[in-house]
């Protein structure tokens, strides 16, 4: 029982840390509940702005789904679809991409919008941080993971009194909670005060328009999260040639369990603007060679599969 309460003790003090979160725990999407399957699949509806001195241009829709599948070896896969109506008809899709490995991809990819696109829907699908705080990296240098602030000696101590619990002989010695000398003392109960993450100040709490929000402030981007379940509401990256700006709103569930935008902006850095709606959001269990089968024989508008035949935007894999 005692190892119970002592060890219940110690997630106690590490969830305090909780109420500060890390830049890399706000974009694992933390909301929501773990993934039930490994089949996340989105359907969006594109819409293509015109700019100002197009205004007569009728704006450009992209009905696309894109299917992630997460692999036993933990890589992600994805299907990209594109169909020439709202009806979205597998019968009738317009053009067709497979990625093998969706983190190698961005991680390689010159197109940063592409990077960014992609990233962000697998930190919203899949709860998934690796690809856009890999992104983050690239640009901010004082971007750092969760890895690059743990708290050593408070993870020590940790690990030095699960050590202790486990050995048979522990009644003969002195617990790492409980030293005999004071000064150590002292210096275990700050530790045990003191949070898992040493803080970098670039996350901080900010207040807008009477709301509270957690506001990533980094030196070539930013990012703001609710306060409360730490929904992603904005972004901005700073590129070498102009920027790209998102913007997160209308969060819906389509199951129950898993909140998504149901909209979103994007800006690229030609300042083009994009309407994102996700129409559809379902997750489901499979294994590898059903996934495969299922998009082996895809048909292109009745002829035959055409890997990679979509047009050159950032928008498509």
């Amino acid at each position: 029982m005692k190892k119970i309460i002592i060890l219940n003790f110690f997630f106690y003090c590490f969830s305090l840390f909780s109420a500060v979160p890390t830049m890399e725990g706000l974009f694992r999407n933390g909301v929501n509940e773990a993934i039930s399957g490994n089949v996340v699949i989105f359907d969006l509806l594109v819409t293509e702005q015109p700019k100002i001195q197009e205004v007569e241009e009728k704006p450009k829709e992209n009905f696309l789904k894109l299917v992630f599948f997460q692999d036993d070896d933990k890589s992600t896969k994805v299907f990209q679809f594109q169909y020439p109506d709202s009806q979205m008809n597998d019968q009738r899709i317009s053009h067709f991409a497979k990625v093998l490995n969706l983190t190698g991809k961005l991680k390689n990819d010159p197109n940063t919008e592409r990077a960014v696109l992609f990233s962000i829907l697998s930190m919203i699908g899949l709860n998934n941080s690796n690809p856009i705080t890999y992104v983050l990296k690239k640009y901010n240098q004082d971007f750092r993971y969760n890895r690059e602030i743990l708290n050593g000696e408070k993870l020590a101590l940790y690990r030095q009194y699960k050590s202790f619990i486990s050995d048979k002989e522990r009644n003969t010695k002195d617990s790492p909670l409980n030293p005999l000398k004071q000064e150590d003392k002292v210096r275990v109960d700050e530790l045990v005060k003191s949070s898992i993450y040493r803080q970098t100040g670039n996350v901080k709490l900010i207040k807008r328009d009477g709301e509270f929000y957690w506001f990533i402030d980094l030196s070539r981007s930013s990012a703001l999260f609710s306060n409360n379940n730490h929904l992603i509401k904005e972004m901005k990256i700073l590129l070498p040639k102009g920027s790209i700006e998102l913007d997160f709103d209308d969060y819906i569930s389509f199951n129950g369990t898993h909140m998504v935008p149901g909209q979103i902006m994007i800006k690229d850095s030609n300042e083009r603007l994009y309407k994102i709606k996700i129409t559809g959001f379902n997750i489901s269990q499979t294994n590898s060679s059903k996934i495969e089968e299922k998009y082996r024989d895809v048909q292109i508008m009745g002829a035959s599969p055409a890997e990679n035949s979509f047009p050159s935007s950032f928008l498509f894999l």
